[in-house]
């Protein structure tokens, strides 16, 4: 035999060879969609509905195989198929000559014969006619897709090779011994000559491989029992002739039978094609058993229970196929028979789940000795291939396909093949553990044989490029690089990242997929070990960029509190932010749209030598955004080193980033998170707002970088500034505000924030006018806006060894209810003293640090409510100027004025001048004190009537802080340094004061007329008085507190003043009166009056005062002493006004003074 065929089964012995070919002129792609149809009609029922017959189709069929018919029936062919296009007369001419041609070579071994003509040659008009010329075996049709009774014809041909087939039979089964001739093989029948054909042995030959030539014609015609018979039967009379070729042929035929009896058609999974689909081995054994359940020896259990008749065991099967085997061996020209066998027998033993005896068969296939051409040796490797495939020996299959795709190129090949074994090489790398698709290889573990892995890809690689395919190459050896990094030594690495740079240079390497001619996608393989990535994060914008929806000021906000008292919990859901679930893939921060984003990387270098990353980006989804390609170069095997991307997104919504671009070695890789370890997550989605502007922020005053370095990580500074001012000392700082972005700003609102010293005023040490701001509006990209911040140092202005006024009791008046607690300054309800003994100037140094917040907005973001927020901090220390160590008022000549009494000293260390009253100054050396008098006018604040009595809100202490308020709103005090051209002014705003310094700062709410014997009283001098001489006091007190003031007493009360601060009030032997001092009024209406007079006739000489008040009367359970009450203006004591200032009177003595 000349050739072998690697297709066979064992299934084959019953099926009728029948040669497919088409003669003509045609078109490859038509003809095979009619073999394909033909090729389906395998078995095919005939018209007694009893029996069937199987066809086995080939294309290509030698004439030497055929030859062998006599010993295998199945290896001849019994039927011929061809198929011709016809277009003219010519064609048809031509189509006739050919399977004419093709008739006489099988000639011998043909049972009928039939040429499908497609084209309208007929002359008719239906789907089928016959031609002109009135051949039988000819069959016309119109075209190649008209043609709906093509099967059907394919049946009547099946039919009649059958019928011809059992006429055969029948005849050769009534063939009696003597008659019949010796069958012989090819080889044999040079051996037979001059051999006695009388002998008995002879005879036994005869109707030995008779008896077996008429099985062979009984399996055909499906009488697979019969046959059975007829094998069984000549391999006894052929054993005792030792005519040991037709033994094994009788053998292998009961092995044939046995198995159609054993595993028939219906046994085998419908659609078995399917199965060569990727899908697991587990789904295809479970395909399997839902057909047909096998025991652990390969048996079907129904076969267990009764075995059939005239049928051979599982492993009779498998021994008789050995003995057949061994008989072939024997012959050296039937080789191609032996190795036939065997792998028939290795697929028997496949179907019975024995895959270890099936690797003996296929081992016996390799020790068969054949002289093979190229292609056949491809064939018998490719088939080895396969079989060692389908028992689970992936390696080895691997191997003979790689020992096929060598042998495709090999040194004695004529016209090497390099695709196809550049294609059998890329089969063999799935029993080598290398799938073609890089994120099936394992990582975490070594998978297969690393150093015949290389070799492998190594072969691929020189393969492609002898192709002609450099692309193809560098895919390749990225390949390579990328599984098998690991495993290669140093010089190796540099070796092939050599190799790969010389072949990029030619043809740069990109990371789409691609195909072969076969169909095979060879997928990008990304070459992200190089450099490779240890860390990977999306970066927040900066703090001043970050956007902000309106009305939140930028702040971080706390995660919510839940009601679990566990810290963690597993079974707890996720965190929830806003309402919604936290995800780790989904970022907690905001990009903006047209923003330069930055996204932060930790790389490695593990190549043994410096590399070079071009062009390296993002790979996002979900909206359009331009990278802004970064390079760099590592040392060799160094790291990690941080590397930052850069890009901005395009518009807004959802931004999907899903992995990185870079360009190593001369390859341009599209590297994806879910194929990086280092990286958990497979995606990050950050969401994009729309366009924001952008500020950059100048001041007039210097920068100051150690405001910033002390800033919140959140703090969205873009300028500082630190300044030093005196207490009192004001400064102007300019900022301007340069849109440096691409939109509008048509919206801004400045707020100032505290940081620190919380008991410090913010808001009136710093203001600004929004009026201009406003007027500036919008500013358009490029423009900017100035405005001005006003800036006043306010510090404390009370020495820390100040003496309080309660302490200095300096008030004339001669009423002791005054007395109140001792506080600390600035702060009435505390206790306590300050250290009197410290006053130096760094004690009472302040240093205040204030942000400046401006929150801005404009374009597209404003339409969608948000807005960015940048800061400036200011630095502000304030040392002290001047310092106040005592104060206190008493009352002026006018009763519309008072004295503001304060001890000052000089507390910054340069001589100052202050000024004060009406342009009064006065020069104060460096710590020097010095007492002043400032004269203000009276006042009174909004008093209204509350349960009987004149009450105002807030109550006494808030009172107070009302009227120090309105005190430091009077009173102007400044104070300037020539040395180094500094001026300011003492602000007195929390200057704590006393019921006596309200009192005398308070404007009477009444109007007094006092008469002193009918003349009006004088305010700045004493009235002189002789002694015994009658004085007629008349008082009018007139109402214009704005209320009825309920029952009062008006008293006129005489006293001496010891000049003490005492006062003597019992002068019965000095004074006598006349009438009453005091008398008691109902109510004094609004703008009413009430008077009151009495005469004094004083005895003796000296200086007398009167005192003139008028007390409200209060509910006898309300009523309070006057003396020990802490404040004049209690819910329960009246209201009492007295006449400023006292009456003075100088009593003399005329006659002793003449």
């Amino acid at each position: 035999m000349s050739y072998a065929d690697y297709s066979q089964r064992v299934e084959d012995h019953q099926a009728l060879l029948v040669l497919l070919k088409a003669v003509g002129p045609h078109k490859t792609k038509a003809y095979n969609k009619i073999f394909d149809r033909i090729s389906r009609e395998t078995h095919v029922r005939l018209s007694d509905g009893k029996r069937r017959v199987c066809l086995r189709y080939k294309r290509n069929v030698p004439q030497a195989n055929s030859d062998w018919g006599e010993f295998q029936c199945h290896r001849k062919v019994l039927g011929l198929l061809c198929i011709g296009k016809c277009t003219s007369d010519g064609d048809l001419a031509n189509i006739e000559a050919n399977f004419d041609s093709l008739k006489e070579g099988y000639k011998n071994t043909l049972y009928n014969s039939r040429c499908m003509v497609f084209g309208n040659t007929g002359g008719g008009t239906n789907e089928q006619s016959q031609p002109q010329q009135g051949r039988p075996d000819f069959v016309f049709y119109q075209s190649f897709e008209d043609c709906v009774k093509l099967e059907d014809q394919v049946r009547e041909f099946a039919a009649s090779l059958f019928w011809v087939l059992e006429s055969k039979r029948l005849d050769k089964s009534s063939d009696k011994g003597d008659r019949a001739p010796l069958l012989m093989a090819p080889f044999e029948k040079r051996d037979f000559v001059g051999i006695d054909t009388e002998s008995r042995n002879y005879k036994k030959r005869i109707q030995g491989r008779m008896r077996k030539h008429v099985g062979d014609l009984c399996l055909q015609a499906g009488m697979t029992q019969d046959a059975f018979i007829h094998y069984q039967a000549a391999a006894d009379t052929l054993k005792s002739a030792n005519d040991w070729l037709w033994l094994a042929g009788a053998y292998e035929g009961m092995c044939s039978a046995s198995v159609i009896t054993l595993y028939p058609e219906t046994t085998k999974p419908a659609f078995s094609r399917n199965l060569t689909f990727h899908g697991s081995p587990a789904r295809v054994q479970n395909i399997r058993l839902k057909t047909s359940t096998y025991t652990a020896n390969g048996f079907s259990d129904t076969f267990e229970t009764k075995p059939p008749k005239n049928c051979l065991a599982g492993e009779e099967i498998i021994e008789k196929y050995r003995d057949a085997i061994v008989q072939y061996s024997k012959y050296k020209n039937a080789g191609i028979v032996e190795m036939e066998a065997s792998i028939k027998a290795t697929r028997v033993l496949i179907q019975q789940n024995k895959y270890l005896e099936a690797s003996d068969f296929l081992q016996n296939v390799v020790y068969i000795n054949l002289s093979l051409s190229d292609e056949e040796k491809i064939q018998r490797y490719s088939t080895l291939s396969v079989l060692y495939s389908q028992i689970g020996f992936h390696r080895k299959a691997s191997f003979y396909k790689r020992v096929a795709a060598m042998q495709c190129v090999s040194p004695q090949n004529p016209h090497p093949g390099w695709v196809p074994c550049h294609n059998l090489l890329l089969q063999s790398l799935e029993g080598y553990k290398l799938p073609l698709d890089p994120r099936e290889n394992p990582t975490t573990y070594v998978s297969g044989w690393p150093v015949v892995q290389l070799r492998v890809l190594h072969e691929l690689v020189y393969t492609a490029k002898r192709m002609g395919n450099p692309a193809l190459a560098v895919r390749h050896m990225c390949f390579m690089l990328h599984t098998l990094f690991d495993h290669m030594t140093q010089n190796e690495r540099k070796e092939m990242c050599t190799v790969l740079e010389s072949y990029t240079a030619k043809c740069p390497g990109t990371p789409t997929p691609l195909a072969l001619e076969n169909g095979t996608i060879i997928p990008g393989v990304p070459l992200n070990r190089f450099p490779t990535v240890k860390s990977f994060k999306l970066s927040p914008l900066s703090s001043h960029l970050q956007p902000h929806e309106s009305g939140s000021s930028g702040a971080i906000k706390t995660p919510p509190i839940t009601n679990s008292p566990f810290i963690y919990s597993p079974i707890q859901p996720q965190t929830k932010v806003d309402g919604k679930a936290k995800s780790k893939t989904k970022m907690a921060f905001q990009w903006v749209e047209g923003d330069t984003c930055e996204i932060a990387l930790q790389v490695n270098n593990p190549l043994p030598f410096e590399l070079k990353v071009d062009n390296m980006g993002l790979l996002a989804e979900g909206l359009e955004f331009d990278p802004i390609p970064a390079s760099f170069s590592l040392p060799a095997e160094s790291g990690p080193y941080p590397v930052a991307i850069h890009g901005s997104p395009k518009g807004s919504g959802t931004l999907k980033i899903v992995g990185y671009i870079s360009h190593v070695l001369g390859v341009k890789s599209h590297c994806r998170l879910r194929d990086i370890q280092a990286v958990s997550e497979s995606f990050y989605e950050v969401e994009v707002v729309p366009a924001l502007p952008q500020l950059k922020i100048n001041t007039s005053l210097p920068q100051n970088a150690s405001v910033k370095a002390s800033s919140t990580i959140n703090d969205a500074m873009l300028s500082s500034v630190a300044l030093t001012l005196l207490a009192g000392e004001s400064q102007e700082c300019a900022i301007t505000l340069q849109n440096c972005g691409k939109v509008p700003l048509e919206s801004i609102a400045i707020a100032m924030d505290k940081v620190k010293s919380k008991d410090v005023p913010i808001d009136s040490m710093f203001s600004w006018s929004e009026e201009n701001i406003k007027t500036q509006l919008p500013v358009q990209p490029g423009s900017s806006l100035t405005f001005t911040v006003y800036i006043k140092a306010i510090g404390d202005f009370i020495a820390a060894d100040a003496i309080l006024p309660e302490e200095t009791p300096t008030s004339p008046l001669p009423y002791p209810e005054a007395k109140s607690k001792v506080s600390k300054p600035g702060n009435p309800d505390s206790k306590g003293t300050h250290d009197a003994g410290n006053s130096e100037m760094d004690v009472n140094k302040k240093i205040i640090d204030a942000t400046l917040r401006i929150q801005y907005s404009g374009g597209p973001g404003l339409k969608a409510s948000y807005q960015r927020v940048a800061t400036v901090g200011i630095k502000l220390t304030v040392q002290p100027s001047v310092m106040l160590t005592r104060w206190t008022t008493i009352p002026a000549k006018s009763p519309s004025q008072f004295h503001l009494i304060v001890d000052m000293v000089n507390q910054s260390g340069h001589e100052m001048i202050v000024q004060y009253g009406d342009d009064t100054e006065t020069t104060l050396e460096s710590k020097q004190k010095r007492r002043i008098g400032v004269l203000v006018e009276r006042f009174s604040l909004v008093e209204k009537k509350k349960d009987g009595l004149l009450a105002r809100d807030g109550g006494k202490d808030n009172l107070i802080k009302l009227y120090a308020q309105q005190l430091a709103s009077l009173v102007d005090i400044r104070w300037k340094i020539l040395s180094n051209k500094k001026s300011g002014c003492l602000p007195i705003d929390g200057l704590y004061l006393s019921q006596y310094m309200v009192h005398h700062m308070r404007q009477c709410p009444v109007q007094w007329e006092v008469t002193l014997n009918g003349t009006f009283h004088a305010l700045d001098e004493p009235v002189n008085f002789n002694i015994a001489e009658p004085i007629n006091v008349n008082v009018k007190v007139t109402n214009d507190t704005g209320v009825t003031v309920g029952p009062s007493v008006l008293t006129i009360q005489p006293y001496l003043d010891q000049q003490n601060s005492t006062h003597e009030t019992q002068l019965d032997s000095s004074v006598l009166c006349i009438g009453q001092t005091s008398i008691k009024v109902a109510e004094i209406p609004v703008d009413g009056s009430a008077q009151h007079s009495c005469s004094f006739l004083f005895l003796c000489c000296g200086n007398f005062k009167l005192g003139v008040t008028c007390m409200e009367i209060v509910e006898e359970t309300l009523k309070v002493d006057l003396e020990s009450a802490p404040s004049i203006e209690t819910p329960n004591s009246g209201q009492i006004w007295r006449y400023r200032p006292t009456v003075d009177l100088n009593i003399t003595d005329k006659q002793c003074d003449d």
